[in-house]
């Protein structure tokens, strides 16, 4: 299997669909990389399967205020149609992400 890139996006506060899944794959997130500039505030990013709430996120993870670059392992499946909706909790739109991962067909 190849990873590939499968988000690029800024959080903010209002989630947005980062990823839409297809019917016939099967998709493993198996990394988030997070990186946010000099004047960024901290803030804690966001990964939701489906609609953005406590219940439906899969991945929650503080950030420090300023610059860094983080990466973050994780292995998160996505099926049938499902979103992968990404917010944060700080409408600074300074934290930069990039998910990657692998897709499968699956019969």
């Amino acid at each position: 299997m190849i990873e590939r890139q499968l988000f690029f996006a800024t959080a903010d506060t209002t989630a947005e669909t980062v990823f839409t899944n297809s019917t016939t794959q099967l998709t493993t997130l198996t990394s988030i990389n997070i990186s946010q500039g000099s004047a960024a505030a901290a803030t804690t990013v966001r990964i939701s399967k489906g609609a953005d709430g406590a219940t439906t996120r899969v991945f929650e993870q503080p950030i420090p205020a300023g610059a860094g670059s983080y990466t973050f392992p994780v292995h998160i499946p996505w099926t049938g149609t499902e979103t992968m909706q990404l917010s944060s909790t700080t409408t600074d739109d300074v934290a930069v992400c990039v998910g990657k991962g692998y897709s499968v067909v699956v019969s």
